[in-house]
């Protein structure tokens, strides 16, 4: 296929991208309009596609988890989609052949392809952002467990007790509930600190005001602890990080100065090991367009996913 249509669905940002020939046609970005409901956040994608030049064939990279094989979408914590079969109804909807991934999956495949883990066999991806995702690479190969959902960084449970906030995914205490953007300024306008969004209370927590600074620190931290047990069950060569939050100096030098309190120096090199993506703003965008053009190094990482029964048929 000549003309390959890419989107990166997440909870604060719709990007599309038209790729040929190895490079970017045209890239947009506009606001996820998630509050509109399954059919409008639908029909926002198909005119998001349809504005721009005619495509062969699309990739969606998307947040939730998926059914890898066949691009069904069970739940997505921060966009109302639920059983959703949003492979079919796009390739409806468009007449073209249309690949569904998950946004971790395809962001750790841009950077293990073509950005910071490029040339490393075994290392994780991890997205900040409005939620928190991961991706596994194990003997240069995306690991996606017995049934293609391992990686659910942001749904591992790391508060307990009647302080543990409920997630959008159901359980109570997730990572992404105490580190992540929508976490974070959750707390904070429970703890009084008022509406606002990330930015924002990074500046207040920079600044020393109560009670951005206690939040973004607990949120930090628990996020560092996350790392320290990354690092020790995969042994990584590189923790590539990425996200919206990775942007953010302040939470990410607080997050290494947690990583460090928390391994006590029982890992000397952890903080050595983090390296910040290079395929942003978007690498999930990257990564859909690797995927969905064959490109060989994405086609490798991808060889033990279910996400490959997709792209042959894509292809």
């Amino acid at each position: 296929m000549s003309l390959i249509a890419a989107v990166d669905l997440g909870g604060t940002h719709l990007r599309v991208g038209w790729w040929r020939d190895d490079d970017w046609i045209d890239r947009r970005t506009e606001p996820s309009r998630r509050s509109a409901g399954t059919a409008g956040l639908v029909e926002q994608l198909v005119q998001a596609v349809r504005s721009g030049p005619a495509a062969d064939g699309l990739v969606v990279a998307t947040a939730g988890t998926l059914r890898p094989a066949s691009g069904h979408v069970v739940q997505a914590a921060n966009l109302p989609l639920r059983q959703v079969d949003l492979r079919r109804i796009l390739s409806q909807r468009l007449g073209l052949p249309v690949a569904v991934l998950g946004d971790a999956a395809a962001a750790t495949v841009a950077e293990f392809a073509r950005g910071a883990g490029r040339g490393c066999d075994h290392g994780v991806f991890v997205t900040v952002s409005t939620g928190i995702g991961s991706g596994f690479v194990t003997a240069g190969a995306l690991v996606t467990g017995a049934d293609d959902q391992a990686g659910e960084l942001g749904h591992i449970p790391v508060c307990l007790g009647p302080e543990a906030s409920r997630c959008p995914c159901g359980q109570r205490g997730c990572l992404e509930t105490v580190a992540s953007g929508s976490g974070l300024v959750a707390r904070w306008a429970e703890a009084g600190g008022g509406a606002g969004d990330s930015p924002a209370l990074m500046a207040a927590a920079q600044a020393g005001r109560e009670p951005a600074r206690a939040i973004v620190e607990r949120g930090a931290t628990h996020l560092g602890a996350a790392l320290v047990s990354m690092i020790r069950l995969f042994s990584p060569e590189v923790v590539v990080l990425g996200g919206g939050l990775a942007g953010s100096a302040f939470y990410v030098g607080r997050v290494e100065a947690a990583l460090e309190s928390v391994s006590a120096g029982s890992l000397p090199r952890a903080v050595q090991l983090i390296r910040p993506a290079q395929c942003q703003p978007s690498s999930a965008l990257v990564g859909a367009a690797l995927a969905g053009s064959g490109d060989p190094a994405a086609t490798r990482l991808l060889r033990r996913s279910g996400f490959r029964i997709q792209l042959e048929a894509f292809r």
